[in-house]
């Protein structure tokens, strides 16, 4: 047979394998694509919080090399509260990425956290980001009771929300003091509080912008505690809030390591010191205060002695020598007043 008709069907036979080639790999990157386009829709919430999960779930595991131990305790079900330490901006996606590794059931769990107000009213990503994960913005002050009773209602409704109790970034060692404010979402809300640890995350005190640590890798680990309940208690006194404050806060020592939880407790020590002078000097400072505002003492008098006889003798010479002066000076005068004789 002639070269020139064995060409055509060499062409042929190329294209073809061409072709299905180029359709196993339009079928292989289909099933993927079509997976997550499942999951994003198939959130029971909004396609919005589908994508957010699946999206923080790849980056987190890429740019922090995200691991999770003690595999999420967050109920598959019902309401609960999230209580963990902040130690910088990167927290709520590092979180939003492990809640979202359950022991059963959906993996799509949304924890929506309070979030200072200019991070969910900002715009671009931070902001796209707060708003998809349904965040409840709060103002710093400390006395938003707004953003309290929505986390509330949304507790009751059987939604997962987050809150950091340190109310700051932390930025040294340890663990910060946490709002007493926390005992009253755990008391109210009537579900479990879920204490959480997250380990080196992207921050500190070399932190030059809010920015910075998004785009810093590293190798962050979260810790899940067992599940806590204090729906029992309806009306806390003072004290039991002050008790459940320090239980939920011991809950996340447990979960750190232990070189961790000597820098806490040296840093507790340190502060309970700290409390102890600057109460002793404030009551010393009101004490001197108080001191000086008071008029002065009066001075009781003392008593007359009984003079002795050695005072009569002396008292009694003065006054013959008194005595005598004074006859002499009313003397000296008459003798004065006198004419004086011729001689």
């Amino acid at each position: 047979m002639p070269d020139n008709l064995s060409m055509p069907v060499d062409a042929a036979v190329t294209t073809g394998t061409e072709t299905v080639a180029f359709l196993t790999l339009v079928v292989l990157a289909a099933v993927p694509a079509a997976w997550l386009a499942y999951r994003i829709l198939s959130h029971p919430n909004t396609w919005r919080q589908g994508f957010l999960t699946v999206a923080l779930r790849a980056f987190c595991a890429t740019m922090f090399r995200q691991h999770v131990r003690h595999v999420s305790t967050v109920p598959s079900e019902g309401g609960a509260l999230v209580v963990a330490n902040h130690r910088s901006p990167t927290d709520p996606l590092i979180m939003h990425a492990a809640a979202s590794f359950q022991r059963e059931g959906s993996w799509q769990r949304v924890v929506e956290w309070i979030t200072a107000r200019e991070y969910v009213e900002i715009g671009g990503p931070i902001g796209w980001i707060c708003r998809a994960a349904f965040s409840i913005p709060v103002d710093r002050g400390g006395n938003d009771m707004a953003a309290v009773k929505e986390a509330m209602k949304r507790l009751k409704a059987g939604r997962v929300i987050g809150i950091f109790p340190e109310g700051k970034i932390n930025v040294g060692e340890g663990l910060l003091p946490f709002n007493p404010g926390l005992s009253f979402l755990a008391t109210r809300g009537g579900v479990p509080v879920i204490p959480a640890f997250i380990e080196d995350a992207p921050g500190g005190p070399a932190m030059k912008s809010m920015v910075q640590p998004f785009l810093t890798p590293t190798t962050a680990r979260v810790r899940f505690g067992e599940p806590i309940d204090y729906s029992h208690i309806r009306r806390p006194t003072a004290k039991q809030r002050d008790e459940i404050t320090d239980e939920i806060r011991e809950a996340i020592i447990a979960l750190m390591p232990p070189s961790k939880q000597r820098q806490t407790r040296v840093r507790d020590l340190a502060e309970k010191a700290n409390e102890g002078a600057a109460t002793e000097a404030a009551s010393n400072g009101a004490a001197t205060a108080a001191t000086d505002a008071a008029p002065p003492a009066e001075q009781p008098r003392e008593a007359a002695k009984p003079p002795t006889a050695s005072d009569r003798s002396v008292n009694g010479q003065e006054s013959t020598e008194l005595a005598e002066s004074n006859g002499k000076a009313t003397a000296v005068p008459r003798d004065a007043d006198r004419t004086p004789q011729p001689t």
